[in-house]
């Protein structure tokens, strides 16, 4: 996608560069592969990644203080490793490892940092916007339509969007809204309908050149 195409173009030349590709990597796929809430994602200590006899899971204190348990998928363990790796970590954090999920990049992220030298709301947002940009300067000539949607994204979206594909491979609506923290499966049923409009937008494009001239 032109997300990750721009991702894959940031510079990484300097020490610098390398720390902010590997942020903007982690938050991206952090975001796309657990459904975290912004807030969850701030809150978040790196030892809520943990082994289960279920296997490994990602827990959340989410809305209402209420704790759930995120199935963590094999891309999101390289993920986690390719990112604390990247800081001179083990790839997977043991129990005592009460770091923050996002470390900050000192000296940049000068608004709403956190006092742990985690990532605030804002700089999160404003790393996803930046990289939102990028693409939608990308896709302006080959796709104004798709740019002017990327410009209007925010990291919220990346929630909306781990929704929609949990539905779309075939899980219940009950394990979306386990996995996504929603208080009524009702409005986890709003992503069953995101599904139904997706494809029938892409089942239109697909046909939109079979009509003859009269």
């Amino acid at each position: 996608t032109a997300v990750t195409r721009s991702l894959q173009e940031m510079p990484r030349d300097t020490p610098l560069d390398s720390r902010r590709y590997h942020r903007t990597r982690w938050i991206l796929f952090l975001l796309y592969l657990s459904g975290m809430r912004r807030s969850e994602v701030v809150n978040a200590r790196m030892n809520a990644f943990v082994w289960q006899p279920e296997g490994r899971m990602l827990k959340v204190l989410g809305k209402g203080r209420k704790e759930r348990e995120i199935p963590v998928t094999i891309r999101l363990v390289q993920e986690l490793g390719i990112y604390r790796e990247s800081l001179g970590l083990s790839p997977w954090p043991d129990i005592g490892d009460d770091g923050p999920l996002v470390w900050r990049i000192t000296g940049l992220d000068v608004e709403d940092d956190s006092p742990d030298h985690g990532i605030g709301i804002a700089p999160l947002n404003r790393v996803m916007k930046d990289l939102f940009s990028a693409a939608a300067d990308r896709m302006m000539a080959s796709d104004p339509g798709m740019a002017g949607q990327l410009r209007r994204m925010s990291p919220h979206w990346l929630r909306h969007t781990y929704g929609t594909e949990l539905l779309a491979h075939g899980e219940s609506l009950e394990v979306a809204q386990d996995n996504l923290g929603h208080e009524s499966i009702n409005t986890t049923r709003l992503y069953s309908q995101v599904k139904t409009q997706h494809r029938v937008k892409t089942t239109e494009k697909a046909f939109a050149g079979m009509i003859l001239p009269k």
